[in-house]
């Protein structure tokens, strides 16, 4: 353990700290306090857990590899509105044919780190866009990290889309089952890091789950309940 005359000295060492983080003082004499050395141990250990607060930084995403062809990335909402602002982006949004709103949450990286921001469009009969309002939201990065660490646990960046949207079932006889629900919803996810773009999405995946289970969905519907519970959407 760090004693008190150490914690003193390396107080002691500077007559005016940082403006902004710690309020400006000059270090007394020790001679003048009494109970000086309990006083400085407890305000150096406040300033380090300040510091260690304040510069926490959450990883960036994993090397991920493509998924889309140059024509369906350039036609993507999220790398046409964030692309230029930031070097990697994980999104996500919940979408429905007849909803006239949908809501993106999206965390963008920089090179000052990691921004949060909820993203909610308007959308006329035509699914065009007639409203755009982007706000940014504070975040954790200790609960960024513990989603992007959930993500590699059940191997998320990897998720292949065929396996998340099957809807037959085949019986040991050889025949199959198949189901098909209409005006349901579509949980989605983009990733872009470094020029590379990959889209993660299921339609219905707890129905469907539930018809034909299927390992892969199974571990993305884990995955967005994760996300869900770390950045709601409403």
């Amino acid at each position: 353990m760090v004693g008190f005359g150490a914690i003193y000295k390396f107080l002691s060492s500077f007559n005016v700290w940082s403006r902004g983080t710690v309020k400006c003082f000059k270090v007394p004499p020790l001679r003048k306090h009494k109970r000086y050395p309990q006083y400085c141990m407890a305000k150096g250990l406040s300033i380090l857990l300040s510091l260690l607060v304040t510069s926490a930084v959450a990883q960036e995403l994993p090397i991920i590899d493509s998924n889309l062809s140059e024509e369906a990335s350039n036609k993507s909402r999220v790398k046409a509105e964030f692309s230029s602002d930031y070097d990697q982006l994980l999104s996500y949004t919940r979408s429905s044919y007849w909803s006239p709103e949908q809501v993106y949450v999206i965390y963008g990286h920089d090179e000052q780190g990691w921004k949060r921001l909820k993203w909610i469009l308007k959308l006329n009969k035509k699914k065009n866009v007639v409203k755009s309002k982007i706000r940014k939201i504070p975040y954790d990065a200790n609960a960024l990290d513990e989603l992007l660490d959930f993500f590699d646990a059940k191997q998320f960046w990897t998720l292949q889309q065929d396996s998340l949207n099957l809807k037959r079932l085949t019986l040991s006889d050889g025949s199959g089952l198949a189901w098909d629900k209409s005006d349901g919803t579509t949980d989605t996810f983009e990733m872009i890091s470094y020029e590379q773009h990959r889209l993660t999405s299921s339609y219905e995946a707890d129905y469907y789950q539930d018809k034909v289970p299927v390992e892969q969905r199974r571990r993305f519907i884990e995955c967005r309940d994760k996300f869900w519970l770390l950045n709601p959407l409403k």
